[in-house]
């Protein structure tokens, strides 16, 4: 049985629950490490991260509850850091680095918001899905340079769509 999870979103992003009530069921699942990870500020899109107050209280409120569920669970403060954040990343206990878009031509186009924004990248990169999925994979393979990761955040992540 898996009794870890590092990648875990919550309404301070794209996730629906409070850290509190993730932290609770993780209990009651039984598990013994849990990690938040909140997707990093970005500033040409901020529908799916957090705000960069958001970061703030996110760190606040999960170093809160470690101490609060101390020896019941063991929680960790990460971030999912996005490949072109340039956030700030101390005080963090662990890095997940991540490519959620391509830039083409100046361009941030997300890799997994939908099929629609999918079909649009490849038209962008000449019709080419290979194209796409050299774009892709050179920024995963960069991914740990740049964002100083410590895990790697789903780098199949374009075959989403595809």
């Amino acid at each position: 049985m898996i009794r870890s999870d590092f990648h875990v979103h919550t309404f301070y992003c794209d996730g629906k629950d409070s850290p509190g009530d993730i932290v609770k069921e993780a209990i009651r699942l039984g598990m013994k490490r849990l990690g938040f990870s909140g997707h990093s500020y970005t500033a040409f899109d901020t529908g799916y991260c957090m705000s960069l107050e958001g970061t703030q209280s996110y760190m606040a409120e999960i170093n809160s509850l470690k101490e609060e569920y101390s020896g019941k669970i063991e929680i960790l403060c990460g971030i999912e850091r996005d490949y072109y954040s340039d956030i700030e990343t101390e005080g963090f206990d662990y890095i997940i680095g991540s490519v959620h878009y391509l830039n083409v031509d100046g361009k941030y186009i997300s890799l997994d918001e939908s099929p629609e924004n999918f079909a649009d990248l490849i038209h962008r990169c000449d019709y080419d899905p290979y194209n796409v999925a050299e774009k892709y994979y050179a920024l995963v393979a960069d991914v740990v340079n740049k964002t100083n990761a410590d895990i790697i955040g789903h780098f199949d992540l374009i075959t989403k769509f595809n």
